[in-house]
């Protein structure tokens, strides 16, 4: 199994943030998205041997997501 944590310093935990402008409003939450497409995409399929920790530090409370290909 293949483990990645990735720590977003300033992605935010509140919904406050606009759609329309992710990147400059969320704390560049598009990249935290961007590394979990990495993470699993092939190109033939997605990886199921993959799990990935999203550790959300901007808001008042820090959050951690995990994704698993299970």
């Amino acid at each position: 199994m293949r483990t990645f944590i990735i720590v977003g310093h300033r992605a935010t935990t509140s919904p406050s943030f606009s759609l329309e402008d992710i990147p400059g409003t969320s704390g560049r939450l598009d990249i935290l998205c961007r590394a979990v497409t990495a993470a699993f995409v092939l190109s033939h399929g997605i990886r199921k041997d993959v799990c990935v920790y999203l550790i959300l530090l901007g808001g008042q409370e820090p959050k951690t997501i995990r994704l698993c290909g299970e």
